[in-house]
């Protein structure tokens, strides 16, 4: 869901943190696209119509007057088996088979993680003990998978 407000501008750019007037809807932890290169960041303050993101990317070239966008939904990342093994940034980027510099608002089309389906095996809101079996996830479709149980990545 994104807020898209054709009014919302960057105010000032210090560092990291970007002040930005005019997100309508706006709300605290929303992750905000800031300038043309669409840089990720996340509102930490807001203060009438000005909110103070925290950009989570190098903010040079991003300058006043240039465009902002609220996605209207926090910070998230998509977990399942697809992560093991995998090398990412801070954002869950997955970064295998990225360039060695990465440009501003790098995106990576494998980020993408397939779809997972999940045999629970044990009942909702049952108390789980160490090795207890919580359930199978695996690719849709391919009745194979692997099996998750609190403690196992100690």
């Amino acid at each position: 869901m994104d807020t898209v407000s054709p009014a919302a501008r960057v105010a000032r750019v210090n560092g990291p943190l970007v002040e930005v007037s005019g997100l309508a809807d706006a709300a605290m932890y929303d992750v905000v696209e800031l300038g043309g290169h669409r840089l990720p960041g996340e509102i930490i303050a807001i203060r009438g119509d000005v909110a103070t993101v925290q950009a989570y990317e190098y903010t040079g070239g991003l300058a006043p007057g240039h465009p902002a966008r609220s996605r209207g939904e926090p910070l998230s990342a998509r977990l399942g088996p697809h992560l093991l093994g995998g090398i990412f940034d801070g954002l869950l980027r997955p970064l295998s088979g990225a360039p060695a510099w990465l440009e501003p608002g790098y995106s990576s089309a494998a980020a993408a993680a397939g779809e997972y389906e999940f045999t629970p095996e044990a009942e909702p809101g049952a108390a789980l003990g160490e090795g207890a079996s919580l359930g199978w996830p695996f690719p849709a479709g391919s009745g194979t998978g692997c099996w998750f149980r609190p403690g196992w990545a100690e």
